[in-house]
């Protein structure tokens, strides 16, 4: 602002306010300098803050870095990194001496082309008979993969020995324990054919002997058969029938053997399904069932046998009102050559299961002692209307 002149003089007064003025704004950007100055001083200092952790971190990422390339190169198992096609981007040694081909740039679809699948998952076979197990990731990056390739033969080839070694023992302690089974009836058998060999016996024990001869006979071949049923592990006569037929033969077999001991046999069948497998052996195991239920009952008592549907298929029950087990004989009841039986082979139980599991299904079995026992079988099924 200019100070106005009158008659060719300063007014002296306007003059001061024009200086005031200029002082005011003078002081202003003084103090906003000195503002200035000290914030550029606070950036400087933020900023070789930063400077020296930005330095930090990527001496540290670098570092991580170094490690991560020293762990993947000494790690066992290969490791691959894929683009989106497949191409690889980076391997590990391991990767490169476990396949050939293995290498930047190269395809994976052609080199897994040399790895045959085996029936265990992610598990696969080469040339050479080395087995690896094989898994493969997404990775954040966009469409990039990870592949991590584990050699497993000598896994493999000692979970085989072991294997062997287990079945060796199985197979010991099956052999003694059926020959401990063989032993008392054919000793029986041996005992009978010598009365028969001898001298003026009698034509009616001459028929006792030779009756009973032959009932031990029939013995050790049911329990024979029985030892290439549970060993060969197998249903020949594979079909599909309802679990109402099923009942049916059951009821027809049964029916009459528990008329004769007195002892009541329901059957109950709320909603009718298709079962897939062998009908004959799954009756032969019913019938099994209801044969040791009704030995465990006394006259008098009852004996359920009922099937229902539930979400993945069927339940089949078989309840009595005998004498119950001891946990002991529950835990073990299915062990083949378990029995309680003086007489009994130990491989109908055992059976049974076998034939439950190989139709896709599991039993189980509970117990009160004195109040009665339950068998329920869980069985895969189609319903039915």
């Amino acid at each position: 602002m200019m100070a106005h002149m009158s008659n060719g003089t300063i007014d002296q007064k306007e003059l001061e306010q024009a200086f005031n003025l200029f002082n005011q704004a003078s002081a202003e950007l003084t103090r906003s300098y000195s503002v200035l100055t000290a914030r550029v001083a606070e950036l400087k200092g933020e900023l070789a803050e930063a400077n020296v952790a930005l330095r930090n971190e990527l001496s540290q990422k670098e570092a991580l870095s170094r490690r991560l390339s020293l762990l993947l190169s000494s790690l066992p198992a290969g490791v691959l990194v894929l683009d989106g096609e497949g191409k690889i981007l980076d391997a590990n040694p391991a990767a490169r001496s476990a396949l050939a081909g293995v290498e930047s740039g190269g395809d994976w679809a052609i080199i897994s082309q040399c790895l045959e699948a085996t029936r265990t998952p992610h598990e696969w076979i080469d040339g050479r008979g080395h087995r690896y197990n094989v898994m493969m990731a997404a990775l954040e990056a966009a469409g990039e993969r990870v592949v991590l390739i584990n050699d497993i033969t000598e896994d493999y080839a000692a979970k085989e020995e072991i294997d062997r070694g287990q079945r060796l023992l199985a197979m010991g302690e099956m052999t003694a324990a059926l020959a401990h089974q063989i032993r008392t009836p054919l000793s029986t058998a041996l005992l009978y054919a010598s009365h028969l060999g001898k001298d003026g016996l009698e034509s009616a024990d001459r028929q006792r002997f030779a009756q009973r001869l032959r009932d031990r006979l029939l013995h050790l071949e049911g329990l024979v058969s029985n030892m290439l049923v549970f060993v060969r592990g197998e249903q020949q006569d594979k079909n599909v029938f309802l679990v109402s037929e099923l009942f049916t033969s059951v009821e027809e077999t049964m029916a009459p053997h528990f008329a004769e001991r007195g002892i009541k046999l329901n059957i109950s069948c709320e909603g009718d399904a298709l079962l897939e497998g062998s009908s004959q052996s799954l009756v032969g195991s019913l019938t099994n069932l209801l044969e040791n239920a009704a030995i465990a009952s006394s006259s008098g008592k009852k004996v359920q046998l009922c099937a229902s549907c539930c979400d993945n298929g069927i339940i089949i029950r078989i309840e009595d009102e005998g004498c119950g087990m001891s946990e002991e004989t529950l835990n073990r009841l299915f062990e083949p050559f378990f029995t309680t039986r003086a007489n009994g082979t130990g491989l109908g139980l055992a059976i049974v299961r076998q034939v439950v599991e190989i139709m896709g299904g599991r039993i189980e079995a509970s117990t009160v002692p004195g109040q009665g026992s339950t068998f329920s079988i869980y069985l895969p099924a189609e319903k039915v209307g």
